[in-house]
């Protein structure tokens, strides 16, 4: 497993995708299981499942994916969810789209360090 920082040696982009949505989630971490990248949130938490559905290889560089949320409060059923991301480059589309998904549900690294309350 991969504590979740960023890790510039990885070159697939599905790698990118889900250390992306772990860099969100305090003590998250990354690892394949079944050659699919997967986020663990935690014990006892949600487990996430990263699936790239397709990468636009023109400008505007767009990425479309979707995600797989099982366990936790989830059980055993699998939820699916989707996002997309907009970029200069097809890495900056998965990026953005794995934060515009993990700042939607779980706390953007830029809010650490922010005291609790209305912001």
């Amino acid at each position: 497993m991969t504590e979740n920082s960023f890790s510039q040696d990885s070159p697939t982009l599905d790698v990118v995708l889900a250390q992306t949505i772990a860099r969100h989630f305090r003590g998250a971490t990354t690892e394949t299981i079944d050659d699919v990248q997967t986020v663990r949130l935690g014990e006892g938490l949600p487990i996430i499942e990263c699936f790239i559905d397709e990468i636009q290889d023109h400008e505007p560089y767009g990425a479309f994916l979707f995600l797989q949320i099982s366990g936790g409060a989830f059980g055993s059923r699998r939820v699916l969810v989707t996002a997309s991301g907009y970029g200069s480059s097809q890495l900056e589309s998965v990026v953005t789209a794995g934060c515009n998904w993990a700042c939607a549900f779980g706390p953007c690294p830029a809010d650490r360090n922010r005291p609790p309350g209305p912001h």
